[in-house]
């Protein structure tokens, strides 16, 4: 075998030819017209717009604050067959203040992040809101949203399933994260069945049944998060019970952790290189739901990105 590297352009067995000289300056020649066309056009479009500043560049490269608000480049609403909700004024604002704080730092990974203030009904900051990402075990929140649809409450101590009943299960599924359970109450309602409900609610971004693993977003999150909290899309009783199991939650080193001092209703999904974390936040007089989700992080991040939007919070 040759020693050569096979790659794009090198085929075995087969040499390049003997050039001219012409031939060999024919291509050097047409770059340096092309450089030099391009370079003119280049500075003329540079004169035009060049003034123009994108609100939408605060969230990448270097950030600088702003009190401007651009409809042209800000935050989008997200949609949602339930409520389309828009984004408040400021939202570009804190979406670039939470960049610049806590995403900046960590240029190497992916980040979605999206928080929803509860008490009045509008997304505060959106950073790549939709961006699908493998769910981790975020998706047993919408395992639990299916059987609080296809179960109901008072049969939960009365079903069996994975060794328990559907209540216990629910409970370990959400409070530790057992994957036991998350299986076993996901194949009891059926995978298809799960997306079903899940289009339902309007989370048409969220897919359980994907070949390749499941994926959501973190706008989908923060949205069933904050439904889970006003009971109607769950029903109060499993809400209630839910509500409970994310309060008790073991893993607190993502937003519990960034935000000292607050009541955080939390449920995290780690597997290999991708890091989540989602939450209903008490803090002072906020409540929020926020969604972090990261590939190449970690919790330890998350609770910086957390400590970030408490620190934006302050700025409204």
């Amino acid at each position: 075998m040759s020693s050569q590297s096979q790659g794009r352009y090198y085929v075995p067995g087969r040499e390049r030819p003997r050039r001219s000289l012409a031939s060999k300056l024919k291509y050097p020649l047409l770059s340096l017209l092309l450089i030099g066309a391009a370079s003119y056009f280049g500075y003329g479009l540079h004169q035009t717009f060049g003034q123009r500043q994108h609100l939408a560049s605060a969230t990448t490269g270097d950030l600088v604050a702003t009190t401007q608000y651009d409809p042209a480049t800000a935050v989008q609403p997200v949609q949602n067959d339930n409520k389309t909700i828009e984004p408040a004024a400021k939202t570009a604002d804190l979406s670039a203040l939470i960049t610049r704080n806590g995403l900046n730092q960590n240029r190497a990974q992916v980040w979605s992040v999206a928080v929803y203030d509860m008490k009045n009904s509008r997304w505060i900051a959106q950073v790549n809101p939709n961006q699908q990402l493998f769910s981790a075990s975020l998706y047993k929140l919408y395992v639990a949203l299916a059987v609080s649809k296809r179960v109901s409450f008072d049969d939960w101590s009365k079903k069996q399933v994975s060794g328990h009943s559907v209540k216990e299960c629910m409970d370990l599924m959400i409070r530790v994260s057992d994957n036991n359970c998350g299986i076993g109450l996901g194949n009891m309602i059926g995978w298809k069945n799960v997306d079903n409900e899940s289009r339902k609610a309007g989370f048409n971004s969220t897919i359980m049944n994907k070949p390749g693993g499941s994926v959501t977003t973190a706008a989908d999150t923060a949205v069933l998060m904050s439904q889970l909290y006003k009971g109607d899309m769950f029903g109060k009783d499993a809400s209630d019970f839910i509500l409970n199991s994310l309060k008790n939650q073991a893993i607190r080193s993502g937003i519990p952790a960034g935000c000292k001092g607050c009541t955080t209703y939390n449920k995290t999904g780690n597997e290999g290189t991708d890091n989540h974390d989602t939450a209903i936040v008490v803090s002072g007089n906020n409540m929020y739901a926020v969604t972090i989700m990261s590939e190449g992080s970690s919790m330890g991040k998350i609770a910086n990105v957390e400590k970030s939007i408490e620190a934006a919070f302050k700025t409204l």
